[in-house]
């Protein structure tokens, strides 16, 4: 739920879905990372389905999700929702093992700007990344999300910056 995304601290969406049950993440480097869902796990590959707002997110033809090229923003997500298993028929054919979705923030219900603003380092041989200048880790996420006063049109824009020196 939203409360509980705004207040956990993580990196990426995919992060979020930590300690879950029935939900593996696989941490594949500094920033990128994959869901499995009970199924054969595999290092690079993954048969479960992840979503936006009812659209694919995942790299067409190869079953991987790529969490650090994807375009979900930690300040425009509502809420996550898991189906695993033969629920997961639901959202069609060659759903396997299951689905992830992740749903953004309605411009009607959530209008305004938001920024955020993050960074990272790793220890290098007892040296800090940070200390040295060359963080590895660095995002920049802005929403701005607006209506008409009758709820009738509306738009948001999300915009992000990346950096990953890994």
């Amino acid at each position: 739920r939203l409360a509980e995304i705004e207040n956990r601290p993580t990196f990426n969406a995919v992060t979020l879905l930590d300690n879950i049950v029935g939900v593996q993440v696989d941490k594949q480097g500094a920033n990128r990372t994959n869901i499995t869902l009970r199924d054969n796990v595999d290092v690079f590959s993954t048969s479960a389905l992840v979503m936006l707002d009812y659209r694919d997110v995942s790299q067409v033809g190869l079953s991987i999700f790529d969490s650090g090229n994807s375009n979900i923003s930690l300040i425009d997500l509502e809420k996550v929702e898991i189906v695993r298993g033969p629920q997961a028929a639901l959202y069609g054919p060659g759903v396997d093992a299951g689905v992830v979705h992740y749903q953004s923030k309605d411009p009607f219900k959530y209008p305004g700007t938001s920024l955020q603003v993050q960074s990272g380092g790793i220890s290098n041989g007892g040296r800090s990344k940070m200390a040295s200048g060359s963080n590895l880790m660095e995002s920049v996420y802005f929403r701005h999300a607006v209506s008409n006063d009758d709820q009738t049109r509306g738009y948001k824009f999300n915009l992000r910056y990346a950096a990953n020196g890994e």
